[in-house]
């Protein structure tokens, strides 16, 4: 009777060694989940979201490309100011399964909660026919990592349809700006310290001054904005928007015959020898268009556009229009800043705007017509001094004419 006794609780201390066994285990594997689960919070990263994006096929030199413009926030607690971030946009062809890759790598200041811009480009071009509803159907899948996360750290932005339209990048970023806003927060202002042993002065100064901000004004000479009014009116695309399919250096009088229509009356200057001069409408974009081109070749080699005064084109504006004007020619890439230069003639104070990109020079002015200052905006492909080149032609063109009181000493 006392060994079956001691057998129950034998069996009892050993049901009781079970069950806590048991429950340490459970506690073990429960401690195991919160470590993996504090692991994967860590590789995953901050978190960054999309905020919008705008989605079009981008022209250059060699064709269109899949593009997307995305606003992206830091949707954390944690400054990412200088951190490398890897992103990746994947342009899947849904007729053939085609994918192309571009990927970026963008350190930036990215403060929590601040919101940045990122443009992504396929680099695999395309030739788009006429009519839109043959272009392919372009899937796009963005997605980023933060600093060294491996692939559990990999955080998807968004994947959609690319819009089946044609813009400039500036276009598509203002489109997005539009429907966004600007939302970027400022980083904060960081004070100095005060210094430990300051001397004290009877009449010290207790505000501090306010710093001088120089503002450039536009090229008629019109009064200079403040600087964020100059910005927002310098990023505002010329009204009506200028088409990516603008005639180019390089292209043959029919594409700007199908473009702008036949020339005006008498708009036409034959050479043998040296340039053929024509005289384009210009549309809603333009006064007139003035295009010049070797002998018998038939190739647009220099182009004059003429801009209203009203307009007052800034800056940003010439150097967009005049990108689009060189066409294959700028490579893809926005001409160099503007050089001033200031000329003192009979009509007045001419401010002459030079610059230049790898296979094209680029010339603005402003010149007096009739009561109203008209801005040129000169493209060209020729070699030699664009002025100089400008400005002897006008002298013996009569549809150029108009042009010598902004380029000449000696006009009327």
């Amino acid at each position: 009777m006392i060994s079956a006794r001691r057998n129950s609780l034998s069996g009892l201390w050993l049901v009781v060694n079970l069950l806590l066994l048991a429950l340490c285990q459970n506690q073990v594997l429960a401690a195991d989940r919160l470590v993996d689960s504090d692991d994967l919070a860590r590789l995953r990263g901050p978190k960054i979201t999309t905020i919008g994006y705008v989605t079009w096929w981008s022209h250059d030199a060699i064709g269109y490309h899949p593009a997307i413009y995305l606003k992206i926030e830091n949707n954390s607690s944690t400054d990412l100011t200088g951190v490398l971030i890897h992103f990746q946009a994947r342009f899947t062809d849904l007729r053939n399964g085609y994918v192309t890759v571009k990927r970026q790598e963008k350190r930036c200041d990215f403060l929590p909660h601040q919101q940045v811009f990122l443009m992504l480009r396929g680099p695999k071009a395309w030739e788009l026919p006429i009519d839109s509803s043959a272009w392919p159907t372009i899937e796009c899948k963005v997605m980023c990592r933060v600093a060294d996360a491996g692939d559990e750290g990999t955080q998807e932005l968004g994947v959609t349809r690319l819009e089946q339209i044609t813009m400039t990048d500036d276009e598509a970023l203002a489109e997005l700006t539009e429907q966004t806003g600007v939302g970027r927060v400022s980083r904060p202002a960081i004070r100095d310290p005060e210094p430990l042993h300051q001397p004290r002065h009877e009449h010290a100064i207790t505000a501090p001054a306010k710093a001088l901000v120089a503002t450039a004004g536009n090229l008629l000479g019109t009064r200079a904005k403040p600087e964020d009014e100059r910005v927002r009116a310098e990023n505002k695309p010329l009204s009506p928007t200028l088409p990516g399919s603008l005639p180019a250096l390089g292209d043959d009088f029919y594409s700007f015959d199908k473009f702008y229509g036949l020339p005006f009356n008498q708009g036409v200057m034959p050479s043998k020898t040296d340039l053929t001069w024509v005289n384009y409408p210009g549309k809603n974009y333009f006064k007139q268009v003035l295009v010049g081109s070797r002998a018998a070749s038939g190739k647009a080699d220099l182009i004059v556009v003429t801009l209203g005064g009203r307009s007052s084109p800034k800056e940003a504006q010439l150097a967009n229009i005049a990108k689009l004007l060189a066409g294959k020619y700028s490579h893809g890439q926005n001409p160099a800043p503007f050089v001033h230069s200031v000329r003192y003639l009979p009509s007045g104070r001419s401010e002459i705007l030079r610059s230049q990109g790898q296979d094209f020079h680029v010339l603005a002015f402003a010149v007096p017509n009739s009561g109203e200052t008209i801005v040129a905006l000169a493209v060209s492909r020729l070699p030699g001094d664009l002025e100089g080149l400008l400005c002897g032609y006008a002298k013996r063109i009569p549809m150029l004419t108009f042009l010598l009181p902004g380029l000449a000493a000696d006009a009327n």
